[in-house]
């Protein structure tokens, strides 16, 4: 300090401005590399939305050498888009990127099936097991490991693998049982208990392949002890109405009915029982049980409960068509006795009905035979509560199908008026 001033040392103005210009350099290589760097990411990140240009990845390969990601992209490219395949310059890329990123699943997947293709097949195996290595939870480089083996015809290796992926990822379940039933030569029930049997979803997944392979006996077997375990657990319910449907195909109707009343056991299937014969109940279009009314609706003709014939309820159809449409308005199946006679009533009324086709109750087999059973017609006559009646025969499933209809005279038939439905009766 001197007379009261204090004494600052001022650095020359050379050495401001090279230290500027140091500051500057830096700043401006970071740029380069944030630019690169956002290209490569911005390739990377269109390539998981969808297709990209073999030259927007080189361009971004040669912006940034050292991301794995871009080498990976390359070579996918080139194992899996060019024309002819570039084996070997995709072996070359995906090597790149399994050393820059070893930790990457799909990186070791992607160069696994390089080397398959390429004829090298103990390198992919040893590609697919670093892959398991390094995604220990996840399903996808088992199943890959797994099929690896069954293309060497390594069978018995590959139960485990395949056991594990079924296990992770249960919507494989299908799948995983068809591909070993298919490797094992369509008969080592050993071996696919082997994969499936682990989850609900893979039983569930057997019973699903008995049923396609026309097993119905063996499906139903599997099928209610996986019941009698899980329940109503979703592939169970999935399944089972698989079984079901496959049980009325073949005129198995005492299974169908047996099978199905399981899935919905609110609305179980009784002998020559009509579910709710007078319309007191709701009717619903999201109706499961096949044994229980399920409507149609339509802007044409409106369904709706109404005033019955007894002072109870009545299903009610108000028409407003010009068209010829073939209405189905309601049915429900139940059950019969194979051969016995029947008769089936029911009460009807009409109100201003015009049409030449009108509303008629149609009983057909619920198996699928050809033709309806019977047919009885409402008559635009019939403006007081009318009985009406259906004969027929009890077909060979023992399952019919009762459905409300519109027979349609045309393409151009046009239907207007009301018409209600009340008290049906089932009699031997």
């Amino acid at each position: 300090m001197t007379s009261g001033y204090a004494r600052i040392r001022v650095r020359p103005v050379a050495v401001r401005w090279l230290a500027a210009a140091a500051i500057l350099a830096s700043a401006c290589v970071a740029g380069v590399f944030v630019v690169r760097w956002g290209i490569a990411e911005t390739v990377v990140e269109a390539a998981n939305r969808g297709p990209v240009t073999v030259e927007l990845v080189d361009t971004a390969r040669r912006l940034q050498p050292a991301n794995p990601d871009t080498a990976y992209l390359a070579g996918l490219i080139a194992l899996d888009s060019a024309q002819p395949p570039d084996v070997e310059t995709s072996g070359r890329l995906l090597e790149r990127a399994v050393e820059l990123a070893p930790s990457r699943p799909a990186y070791w997947m992607a160069l696994g099936r390089q080397r398959e293709i390429a004829g090298r097949p103990d390198e992919s195996e040893r590609c697919f097991q670093r892959a398991v290595e390094a995604a220990p939870s996840h399903w996808k480089p088992r199943w890959m490991l797994a099929n690896l083996y069954l293309r060497m015809n390594r069978i018995a290796e590959a139960i485990e693998p395949m056991r594990v992926a079924c296990r992770l990822n249960p919507g494989m379940a299908p799948l995983v049982a068809r591909t070993i039933w298919n490797a094992t030569g369509r008969g080592d029930v050993a071996a696919l208990d082997a994969v499936t049997s682990e989850s609900v979803a893979g039983r569930s997944a057997v019973v699903g392949l008995w049923v396609a392979e026309g097993r119905l006996d063996e499906a139903r077997a599997r099928w209610n002890e996986l019941f009698d375990e899980a329940g109503l657990e979703q592939p169970v319910i999935d399944n089972g109405r698989q079984l079901a449907d496959a049980m009325r195909a073949a005129g198995r109707g005492g299974d169908y009915a047996d099978i199905s009343s399981k899935l919905n056991p609110e609305r179980g299937a009784a002998l020559d029982t009509i579910a709710n014969s007078g319309f007191d109940e709701p009717i619903r279009e999201s109706e499961t049980s096949p044994f229980a009314w399920k409507a149609v609706r339509s802007a044409e003709a409106r369904i709706s409960v109404d005033a019955g014939r007894t002072g109870g309820k009545a299903l009610r159809i108000d028409y407003d068509s010009k068209g010829g449409t073939n209405f189905q308005h309601a049915s429900q199946t139940m059950r019969v006795a194979p051969g016995a006679q029947y008769v089936l009533s029911f009460w009807t009324i009409a109100e201003k009905l015009q049409s030449g086709g009108p509303p008629a109750v149609v009983v057909a087999d619920a198996s699928g035979g050809s033709g309806p059973l019977g047919v009885a017609v409402v008559p635009s006559s019939a403006t007081a509560w009318t009985q009406l009646s259906v004969r027929f025969t009890g077909p060979p499933s023992g399952l019919v199908t009762i459905s409300i209809v519109r027979e349609t005279c045309g393409p151009v038939c046009p239907i207007f008026g009301t018409v209600r439905f009340d008290d049906l009766t089932l009699t031997r």
